[in-house]
């Protein structure tokens, strides 16, 4: 099942996801585990986390192993 990717309100929970320069850009020979890992050129850390209102992102648990 693909999944995209939409921004959160500030302090709501979501799956933590980056991208940017310094992110790598996927799996070296696994495109399995790319199309399980990225969603719409963004990383999927498996991270929980809260962005709240000055701009801080904290960390609230996993949501895979």
């Amino acid at each position: 099942m693909e999944m995209t990717a939409k921004l959160l309100q500030v302090g709501n929970q979501g799956e933590v996801v980056v991208r940017g320069e310094t992110v790598m850009h996927g799996y070296y020979h696994n495109p399995e585990a790319n199309k399980a890992a990225f969603t719409n050129g963004g990383f999927e850390t498996g991270d929980l986390g809260v962005l709240d209102s000055d701009g801080y992102l904290r960390l609230t648990g996993r949501s895979r192993n």
